[in-house]
């Protein structure tokens, strides 16, 4: 960790959530991903590097990596087929693990200064997307 990047901070990261998601809250992501088809999803849309998103794609819910706001070829980080998978990985998931931080997340644990903590998933973007809000 680097101070020349503000979100990957040692500071940054030693406020992040370590509170999990949550059943309720990964059960009704779960759901909106499958249910919109990969025409929404938790993503950010702009140039170059967007970070970490969640999209049905191929059957699955995947979290993949972002670029100019489409899943990069060969990113897809980690999948499920199954709702009730994603839903039970999601919901023990926190801000300080979605971040990156976490040498326990084997998928995806970085000491990439610019990867880590870098647009990456939040319980608040979770939120945002079930709200409907666009980019979330």
């Amino acid at each position: 960790m680097t101070d020349d990047t503000p979100w990957s901070s040692a500071e940054t990261i030693a406020y992040l959530s370590r509170e999990p998601v949550g059943a309720e809250l990964a059960e009704q992501v779960a759901s909106k991903l499958i249910k919109d088809r990969g025409r929404r999803g938790v993503w950010y849309t702009h140039r170059d590097y967007c970070g970490h998103g969640l999209i049905f794609l191929h059957e699955r819910i995947c979290l993949v990596e972002y670029s100019d706001g489409f899943p990069q070829e060969g990113s897809v980080l980690k999948s499920w087929q199954s709702e009730s998978d994603f839903a039970q990985w999601l919901g023990a998931q926190s801000d300080y693990s979605l971040s990156s931080a976490d040498p326990e997340q084997k998928e995806l644990f970085t000491t990439d200064p610019w990867r880590l903590n870098n647009q990456r998933i939040t319980t608040r973007r979770l939120e945002r997307y079930l709200a409907g809000e666009r980019n979330p």
